[in-house]
């Protein structure tokens, strides 16, 4: 499944920032076998929705889309997708780091990580 969150308007852009985000084949020297994410999807697209929204307010941006896959994952499949445009490719590069930063932090989404030798949730915000 996947979390999208899509915002603005259809402008001519001169920058275009997208940031992609897969599962990585090592862990705190261990091999990764997969990753695994689950989400309360309201309270997670509601926040979604609120940082693209606040990126908005800080910088002058024409479009934003946010995605996060949810389910199992395996090394190499992409788990996020953040997309900005905008006028200028500082605004785009800031407002993108500040998306995935944020998102990080704030959207309650939940991890676990499958190794060869066992498995643990990584809570969310860790």
């Amino acid at each position: 499944m996947y979390l999208i969150v899509l915002i603005g308007l259809c402008r001519r852009s001169l920058a275009e920032l997208m940031f992609l985000s897969a599962p990585f084949a090592m862990l705190q020297g261990k091999r990764v076998l997969a990753l695994e994410f689950e989400t309360y999807e309201v309270m997670a697209l509601k926040e979604m929705k609120k940082i693209a929204e606040q990126a908005f307010e800080k910088w002058p941006l024409q479009k934003i889309l946010i995605d996060h896959r949810t389910g199992r994952l395996h090394v190499g499949e992409i788990a996020v997708i953040i997309a900005v445009a905008a006028a200028h490719r500082d605004a785009a590069f800031q407002a993108c780091r500040y998306i995935i930063d944020t998102l990080k932090q704030t959207v309650p989404i939940w991890k676990k990580e499958t190794f060869e030798d066992g498995e643990v949730w990584v809570a969310a915000h860790a």
